[in-house]
């Protein structure tokens, strides 16, 4: 175990009116008296104001602690959703933090209300926004996960035939199925029972208008750079996915659901970014290139010429597009060559926007000459 993972533990432990001896700390958290001396110590150099007396042990300050609040159950479900996803995307006392908070308020939770929480991360994968991404596509995202953490019945309205696949990871079809290989297009609407005849008997896929899917949302999964809707399709009364891009619009209804237990997920390590990414810094910016901890270093490589090589994991190629715009032209992408030319394009529109002499105002009624080159 880290440093890192353990921190959250040791912080749980610490009070701000009580002194606590590195001892009980090791006995409290299975570890030996100097991994307490470090870890106490690794804390104070991140900036937590752990006090510590000789013979006496280590304690918090009395302002270390906010006034208590009063939290509606909802309010604590979020918090814990929060906090996950803030402990993923930081490092040091903040990962610590994170993950301390979380600890605390799923121990005020009822056995009920942690066990909706535990579903919620397991089925709920949060994603940062990008300026890169489809707005439609976020849109739609934040309905599924409303609709998630309600157990609110859908409205889905697709415009594809294509029909819907059984849950791939256990082979069922009722309401307690999963998925798994998302590979293939989704359910269409009254006639379900037409489209997957049509699949049976190996037709294409054709436009037709918009339909609409009665499904309860049981979670979300990405795969690749796709979206994918996992639940119960009523139409064709078994669990099913549809690629959310295939999706037209998305309208909740007044009914609700209850998640089978096989998809309530249990705890579990989330899983590690699966997309390599290697560039290489030029020598005269490679001492100063620091990587967020959103960004997985799998490699760092110094040349002799300087330069510096990094390899990263990511979940999707937006997540580093923005961080490495903002390098300019110190950094070149060696790998994926689609990533190379994702940023080609977004630096030509830019360039693009400079063409020209800027407007103050849209209508053209105000407007500014570009500066003469004297500077007269």
């Amino acid at each position: 175990m880290s440093p890192e993972e353990r921190w959250p533990a040791l912080l749980l432990q610490l009070r701000t009116d009580d002194w606590k001896r590195a001892v009980d700390l090791a006995q409290a958290l299975g570890v030996s008296e100097r991994t307490v001396y470090r870890d106490v110590h690794a804390l104070v150099e991140t900036g937590v104001p752990v006090q510590g007396v000789p013979g006496k042990g280590y304690r918090l300050p009395e302002d270390y602690f906010v006034s208590p609040v009063t939290l509606t159950s909802d309010e604590a479900v979020m918090l814990v959703l929060g906090s996950a996803y803030a402990a993923q995307n930081f490092g040091g006392r903040y990962h610590a933090s994170a993950r301390s908070a979380q600890q605390k308020i799923q121990n005020r939770l009822s056995r009920e209300e942690r066990e909706r929480a535990l579903t919620l991360q397991g089925s709920v994968h949060l994603v940062p926004p990008s300026a890169f991404g489809n707005p439609t596509e976020e849109a739609l995202l934040q309905q599924v996960r409303q609709a998630l953490l309600e157990e609110r019945t859908l409205r889905i309205l697709r415009s594809s035939r294509a029909a819907p696949r059984e849950d791939a990871r256990t082979g069922r079809s009722g309401r307690d199925g999963g998925a798994n290989n998302l590979d293939a297009p989704q359910d269409a609407p009254g006639g379900e029972a037409a489209a997957a005849a049509g699949e049976a008997a190996g037709d294409e896929a054709t436009e037709s208008p918009p339909s609409a899917l009665r499904t309860d949302p049981y979670g979300l999964v990405r795969q690749d750079d796709t979206w994918y809707l996992v639940g119960y399709f009523h139409g064709a009364a078994r669990v099913r996915h549809i690629r959310l891009d295939t999706v037209r619009r998305i309208e909740p209804t007044d009914d609700h659901f209850e998640r089978p237990a096989g998809y309530r997920a249990e705890r579990e390590q989330a899983p590690r970014p699966d997309r390599t990414i290697r560039v290489v810094f030029a020598a005269e910016v490679a001492p100063s290139v620091q990587v967020g901890p959103s960004l997985h270093v799998e490699d760092r490589n110094r040349l002799s010429d300087g330069r510096l090589v990094l390899t990263l994991a990511v979940y999707h190629e937006q997540e580093v597009m923005p961080w490495l715009l903002s390098w300019g032209t110190h950094v070149r992408v060696l790998e994926p060559v689609a990533l190379r030319r994702r940023l080609a394009d977004e630096a030509s529109r830019i360039a693009a926007q400079y063409q020209d002499p800027p407007s103050l105002l849209d209508a053209g009624t105000s407007s500014f000459e570009a500066p003469d080159e004297t500077g007269l």
